[in-house]
């Protein structure tokens, strides 16, 4: 099953630290948050309109409309969620960053499907783990055993929460650092054989594999791992991951697709950006797969500062979808991010069917706009989550937008094809939503995190469930 990826180390990437820079200085310096013209118009808290599709689910959760917060100290998030099978049910399994003694660690909480905390899962329903770092993605094996993935550290946890000793070193599989480097690595996903993929970055945009037990896969890219320089750019990282099937001479094989930025060596303009959508796909021995865009890789650039793919989905027709952001504006400042979703043929050609030229950007608030997370409905519609921001009252929403396969906005979900959510119930002054699962029953989950403060920064665990 594949994994979701999440924030980076601070829970944000580039123009996302400078939003919430941007709103740290307007509650430092007084500035009031008011609610002005732009609310009427907001389509806030899962607002149902004519049919139910993007309202809050009432069901999930304890009298709060449809959103459940968690708190694990002062400062935790999801970072990935999942559904993990167990005892022929469905439970909701969040990968979550934790504080001990100050310093980050993993953790994991297990929900049941009404959004109570599952407390057959450590007692409690939440493992704080005494494993350093990051938290970054997750993925779930069919056998229900939960992969958390961090900056430097793979981690498997079994399904009663404890550390599977069964795997790499009590549990722990360190990844394998390249020389000048230090690995971050963002997603995980888990092969039909078993076999895990990792991708992030080292010097470069990189995929390592695993082994089913924790062990470097030697079989794959150069002793279990592969960097690509995408050409003359400077840099480049993968912060998405998915698997895709491709058949070649009647063999059907799993081909990894990896999905971020490139940076494109050049300061933008006004036709052209700097940190471009970056795909590229490698073959089951770890290689580029140069029957994939050019030589195995595809850029896309939206003509603005950052562009950047959160999400990678397949659809049924083999196609890629990644969605992620891009910043218009041409300024490093900020201010201009637009959700943005491009899809791909399966030989890594713009499909032209979809969009503009195969993408499509959306403004929903007046400020930035991220987009990072992407799941495709049994119609082929396209949801994706993330948040946006406001600069009229410093304020973030965890948001839900709806595509059709054209790459229309859906007017039938929410309002105009989205939906903002705020956790005021809890007390939060924010909201941001980093990682997205669809439920059998076509409900969409959304987990990401209620901010509570600001100074000092505080925030905990936020999900929020919508109906299709």
């Amino acid at each position: 099953m594949m994994g979701a990826v999440g924030p980076d180390e601070t829970g944000l990437y580039k123009g996302e630290k400078m939003r919430k820079t941007q709103r740290a200085m307007a509650l430092a310096f007084g500035i009031i948050l008011l609610a002005g013209p732009w609310a009427a118009a907001h389509a806030q808290t899962g607002d149902c309109y004519a049919t139910l599709s993007g309202c809050l689910d009432t069901s999930f959760g304890t009298n709060v409309n449809g959103r459940v917060a968690t708190s694990i100290g002062n400062n935790s998030y999801a970072a990935g969620i999942a559904l993990e099978p167990v005892g022929g049910t469905s439970k909701i399994v969040a990968a979550t960053q934790a504080y001990s003694n100050g310093n980050p660690v993993y953790a994991v909480i297990r929900y049941n499907l009404d959004g109570s905390l599952d407390t057959s899962f450590n007692g409690t329903g939440i493992v704080v783990s005494n494993v350093g770092g990051y938290v970054q993605g997750l993925a779930v094996g069919n056998d229900g055993k939960i992969l958390v993935v961090g900056f430097a550290t793979l981690v498997r946890f079994n399904t009663d929460g404890s550390l599977d000793s069964s795997f790499g070193s009590g549990g722990v599989v360190s990844i394998p650092v390249a020389r000048n480097s230090n690995p971050a690595a963002f997603a995980v996903a888990i092969q039909n054989d078993n076999k895990i993929v990792v991708a992030g970055s080292t010097n470069g945009m990189t995929a390592w594999r695993f082994n089913a037990n924790g062990s470097v896969d030697t079989t794959f890219g150069a002793g279990g791992a592969i960097t690509l320089s995408f050409g003359k750019t400077a840099t480049s990282r993968a912060l998405a991951l998915t698997l895709q099937s491709i058949t070649v001479n009647d063999i059907t094989e799993q081909r990894i697709v990896l999905g971020g930025w490139a940076n494109s060596g050049t300061k933008p303009t006004k036709s052209s950006g700097y940190d471009n959508f970056a795909l590229a796909r490698l073959t089951a021995v770890g290689q580029l797969d140069t029957s994939f865009g050019s030589s195995g890789e595809v850029v896309r650039d939206f003509a603005g500062y950052t562009d950047v793919v959160r999400g990678l989905a397949i659809d049924p027709q083999n196609r890629i979808v990644a969605a992620g952001y891009a910043d218009l504006t041409g300024s490093p400042s900020g201010g201009g991010s637009e959700f943005a979703v491009a899809r791909y043929n399966a030989d890594g050609s713009a499909d032209l069917n979809f969009g503009s030229s195969g993408a499509v950007t959306l403004r929903i608030l007046a400020g930035d706009n991220y987009g990072r997370a992407v799941a495709l409905q049994p119609d082929g519609n396209i949801v994706v989550a993330g948040f946006a921001y406001t600069s009229a009252n410093k304020t973030s929403y965890m948001t839900v937008a709806r595509f059709t396969t054209a790459g229309a906005r859906d007017v039938t979900f929410g309002s105009n094809g989205l939906v903002t959510t705020d956790f005021a119930s809890f007390g939060a002054v924010g909201a941001v939503g980093y990682g997205l699962v669809l439920q059998s029953d076509g409900k969409i989950l959304v987990g990401g995190e209620a901010e509570l403060t600001i100074f000092p920064a505080t925030y905990e665990v936020g999900l929020a469930r919508y109906f299709q």
